[in-house]
């Protein structure tokens, strides 16, 4: 049997088919926009048309408030299940205490998975999405702490949105660091800036916890920009794994 984990993020909503802990499946919907219930059940209902009938439970992890009940009741219509929700009250770890309340139920989604992977070692998950966060777990079971930072394709869209003279990327990998082009120094410094970013913020992480620390990347421009970064493990789907870990929860 399959869980359905859903992790509804400020650009796009993500549902995954996750059995064995492999996601089998991935589909992705836009956030933004006109959502409303008869346009999301319809597309669950397209995508999820082949799954239906081995999906156990269904696992939300919503940063939108204004999406999650509207998500919810697609899915509880398409899939005639109740949704079970990703909370900092109800977390698969020893230390439940050691959850920030006001921790993203995403972020609380990776170190749970980081957790899982590593359950003996300090562990910073990178999130390359709409802000790029930093969520580290400690050896003992403890969430240590979180840095946000813009993510690149927010950073974009906010240098177009405020300046005179700077446009919309598309997001892709420069050659060089010095650009000729209004389009190559933008991208340098995305996608350059993020690089470092992350070495700079994951260096002074090293730095407060005690003994090594475990890297892993995940999020959409993960296995664009993860590469680059030299060090860490690169697991899109990382997110999701840890949605899916909240299923056997009551």
């Amino acid at each position: 049997m399959s869980i359905l984990a859903v992790d509804i993020g400020n650009s796009t909503i993500v549902i995954g088919i996750v059995e064995n802990d492999i996601v089998k499946e991935r589909f992705r919907f836009k956030s933004k926009g006109k959502n409303n219930l008869f346009s999301l059940t319809k597309h669950f209902e397209s995508s999820l048309i082949n799954y239906k009938k081995d999906i156990e439970s269904i696992i939300l992890s919503s940063v939108v408030p204004s999406l999650t009940d509207l998500v919810a009741q697609a899915l509880e219509t398409v899939l005639d299940k109740k949704v079970k929700y990703v909370s900092s009250h109800n977390v698969p770890l020893v230390n439940k205490n050691a959850v920030p309340s006001q921790m993203g139920n995403d972020l609380i989604a990776n170190v749970v998975e980081a957790r899982n992977k590593y359950p003996f070692s300090n562990c910073c998950v990178v999130d390359f999405g709409t802000a790029l966060s930093f969520s580290t777990i400690s050896k003992d079971g403890d969430v240590l702490g979180v840095s946000i930072a813009p993510g690149i394709v927010t950073g974009a869209n906010a240098l177009a949105s405020n300046t005179a003279q700077l446009h919309v990327v598309d997001i892709q990998i420069p050659s060089k660091a010095l650009g000729r082009t209004t389009t190559d120094a933008l991208l340098s410094g995305l996608i350059f800036g993020a690089v470092g970013t992350v070495k700079e913020v994951i260096s002074r992480i090293e730095k407060e916890v005690d003994g090594e620390l475990k890297v892993i990347i995940t999020g959409g421009l993960s296995t664009f920009v993860g590469p680059l970064i030299g060090f860490g493990e690169i697991d899109k789907y990382h997110t999701l794994k840890g949605i899916s870990r909240f299923a056997n929860l009551k």
